[in-house]
């Protein structure tokens, strides 16, 4: 699903009721949308320059500092995007993800299908509502020769059964039709965190690349673990380490 957004609606930071219904139904059916001119170049801008500064010292960034301009509200907090957010997940959204994915030149490969987040109740058999968000902000135009990710659209909506085939996504996708995510600076792609996507190799002389957020919805109790020292847990049966998880201590 492809979106482009209005300079009116830009402006105002909100899209018009068919267009955020336009957008429901393709995250809804195809597990993903596709939002053009709806992010501020001037925001994108100081972040490429940013990160193409540490490609040239040797150290590109990966993991950005949570400060300018990586922090841009343009970028992070995206009214679009809240505003799709709010409609598809609720009111309490946690932003958890920020990273740099990059492909520099010549280089890269064909990667098998995987998903940025797993099913929440992984033991039915059937796909419930969205509860985990992707957002892909392009730093450079996405195109196939420079190796646009790949996506399988609607398998945000498949389940595991046996749970065995979550490690079989690849062999599984072999039927299966793709698309790629292209798109120009100044787009972004929101993306279930459920559906299978895989990087592609970037066959240009210039580097493709990317800032990939994450959000998801908050459920009750879900932060709520007593800190138990790990020396009390040292007598726990590793299943029981596996299932039951506490706070972080000393």
């Amino acid at each position: 699903m492809r979106l482009i957004v209005s300079e009116g609606e830009r402006a105002a930071g909100a899209l018009t009721a068919t267009s955020l219904s336009s957008v429901l139904r393709g995250l809804n059916d195809r597990g993903f949308a596709i939002l053009e001119n709806a992010v501020a170049l001037e925001a994108i801008e100081p972040v490429h320059g940013a990160y193409m500064d540490s490609c040239a010292l040797g150290k590109p960034l990966k993991n950005p500092p949570l400060s300018m301009p990586f922090v841009d509200h343009r970028l992070i907090a995206n009214p679009l995007v809240v505003q799709i957010m709010r409609a598809a997940m609720g009111d309490k959204i946690a932003w958890g993800l920020y990273y740099i994915h990059a492909v520099p030149p010549r280089s890269g490969h064909e990667a098998p299908p995987h998903r940025d987040g797993n099913p929440l109740f992984p033991e039915l058999p059937f796909a419930l509502p969205i509860s985990g968000l992707s957002v892909d902000i392009p730093l450079d135009d996405f195109t196939e020769e420079n190796g646009a990710t790949r996506l399988w659209p609607g398998t945000h909506a498949l389940v595991d059964i046996p749970p065995s085939d979550i490690r079989h996504l690849e062999e599984r996708s072999r039927p299966m039709s793709s698309v790629r995510m292209t798109m120009s600076v100044g787009s972004l792609c929101l993306r279930d965190m459920r559906l299978w996507h895989g990087s592609m190799p970037n066959g240009t002389d210039e580097t493709r690349a990317m800032i990939s957020l994450g959000y998801t919805r908050v459920f009750p109790h879900a932060h709520e673990r007593l800190p138990l020292p790990t020396k009390h847990k040292k007598h726990w049966p590793q299943e029981t380490r596996s299932v039951l998880k506490t706070g972080f201590a000393n």
